[in-house]
């Protein structure tokens, strides 16, 4: 057993903490960084059931038992709020059709001004069908942040 009061440093980069008698987890620094657990291997939570872990690049599993709770914070929301009112913004995107960019609300306006109204009516279906998938989301975490809080 090796007992430290109160500072451990390992001046290198590249330090390795091994654990277990065959040293089969270990834990790397890599430079500039952070910690690396190695291949196949798990941070875990009071019981095997609650765990962190990667089975491959990309890719984060997060697992729990009963319920796994995942904050969002007010950025999130913004980008949200933001993609929303782009999608549905007419006056921006029209200054952007000298460029031959068309948007969903350029289409619509078109079409309404050259009164087929209901060809025009198909790409208001859809901006309105998009927006309200973001919408849902912000409703839910609103009211689920207004429950707890």
């Amino acid at each position: 057993d090796l007992y430290i009061g109160d500072d451990l440093n390992l001046n290198s980069d590249g330090s390795i903490i091994n654990f277990g008698s065959d040293s089969e987890v270990n834990l790397t620094h890599v430079h500039n960084t952070g910690l690396k657990l190695n291949n196949n291997m798990k941070l875990q939570f009071r019981d095997s059931d609650i765990h962190i872990n990667s089975n491959s690049d990309g890719n984060l599993n997060l697992q729990a038992d009963s319920a796994l709770k995942l904050n969002i914070n007010g950025i999130c929301l913004g980008i949200l709020v933001v993609f929303v009112d782009i999608l549905k913004e007419l006056p921006a995107t029209i200054i952007l059709r000298p460029y031959d960019f068309s948007t969903l609300a350029i289409k619509a306006h078109e079409l309404a001004m050259d009164e087929r109204l209901y060809e025009a009516s198909l790409p208001l279906i859809t901006i309105i069908f998009v927006c309200l998938c973001p919408l849902f989301v912000i409703n839910k975490i609103t009211t689920k942040y207004k429950r707890e809080n």
